[in-house]
């Protein structure tokens, strides 16, 4: 849970030499210039309390959300703005600070009831981020009516896939980005339930004939929320972190254990099988709005599952359960 009050500073100190009024600050003085600033304001005035945003000028205003369940799992900035000239809202990292036992993660950014998610690449701790700007398509009216959402997908340990393990969610209509704003914003502990069900599944590469089959037999133990799922199975083939190609099974209605029984099939030369990934998604298909991602697996030269080496390694492969999680 965090503060219901939100802390913003609008107002920077407008004290500079003439050799700092000759460089223009880059967006990351500013911001730390503001956080210096909030903080010092902090600590003499603890009564600060709700601030009206339209009383004060807007340019390199400062969000800071506290936890108050505790020890947060770590910190992320994020830098935002509304272009009103294009209806889209942009969001970008700026940095995730005092992570914990983590060994590389990621950050997810969604909007309650939008149909984007975005996802950065894979960061390390301590690393310098890549810059990414992400962007939602949406009146500006509607983006206040959404809450953001945050979270934190890690690996506790070198070749363990990542679920969600932290994460904070906030009214946009509490940050009102109509200028840029900076937010500073601790990310609670969330340890997700990793039931997402099962996927028997069969992976076979026929190197003569250059293709890769992947069964998708059956899943089990979907998670259900209003009504049973319309699960179908979505096969991604990529290289180098890029998608190649893509398969995707039938939709199997209202069942939590449906059955399939279909081979999905990728051409794929054997020089090219070390290298490449399988990313399988099982998802609730929705005629009318956005299919919901129900669980994923990943396949490639990180994973830990025996059944993608013995598959490098030339192998006969049984079908066997695999446990389906975020990614």
């Amino acid at each position: 849970m965090f503060e219901a009050t939100t802390r913003r500073l609008s107002t920077l100190p407008d004290m500079m030499t003439s050799q700092q009024r000759e460089r223009r600050p880059s967006i990351q003085d500013v911001a730390d210039s503001a956080m210096h600033f909030l903080e010092r304001r902090r600590s003499s005035d603890q009564g600060l309390g709700s601030i009206q945003p339209d009383l004060y000028r807007r340019r390199g205003s400062i969000v800071r959300n506290e936890s108050t369940s505790g020890l947060p799992i770590g910190i992320c900035d994020l830098k935002m703005k509304y272009d009103f000239s294009r209806s889209d809202f942009h969001i970008s990292v700026v940095d995730v600070r005092r992570l914990t036992r983590i060994d590389h993660y990621f950050i997810r950014i969604s909007l309650s009831g939008h149909k984007e998610v975005h996802q950065t690449g894979k960061l390390l701790p301590g690393a310098t981020l890549k810059k990414e700007d992400f962007k939602f398509a949406l009146s500006y009216d509607e983006l206040l009516e959404k809450t953001l959402l945050i979270q934190l997908l890690g690996a506790r340990k070198p070749g363990s896939g990542c679920h969600s393990i932290g994460e904070v969610s906030m009214k946009m209509s509490a940050i009102d980005p109509s200028d840029e704003v900076f937010l500073s914003t601790d990310l609670d502990t969330h340890e997700a339930d990793d039931n997402q069900g099962q996927l028997f599944l069969g992976v076979q590469f026929l190197p003569s004939a250059e293709r890769l089959v992947v069964t998708v037999h059956q899943a089990k133990d979907l998670p259900s929320h209003e009504s049973l799922p319309n699960a179908y199975v979505k096969v991604f083939l990529l290289q180098s972190g890029r998608v190649v190609k893509k398969r995707k099974s039938q939709v199997r209605k209202n069942s939590q254990s449906p059955i399939w029984n279909e081979a999905l099939n990728f051409t794929l030369s054997p020089s090219s099988l070390s290298s490449c990934q399988l990313e399988i998604d099982v998802l609730d298909y929705d005629r009318v709005g956005n299919d919901r991602l129900l669980g994923q697996i990943s396949l490639g030269a990180e994973s830990c599952e025996k059944l993608w080496k013995d598959v490098l390694e030339g192998k006969s492969v049984n079908p066997k359960w695999i446990s389906l999680r975020y990614l």
